[in-house]
């Protein structure tokens, strides 16, 4: 449910600031 909704928020944010760093 929202759980999952918010679990691939978070991860997309961790790549997004992976790829960022870069």
């Amino acid at each position: 449910g929202d759980d999952e909704k918010w679990l691939k928020q978070e991860q997309l944010k961790q790549k997004v600031i992976s790829w960022n760093i870069r």
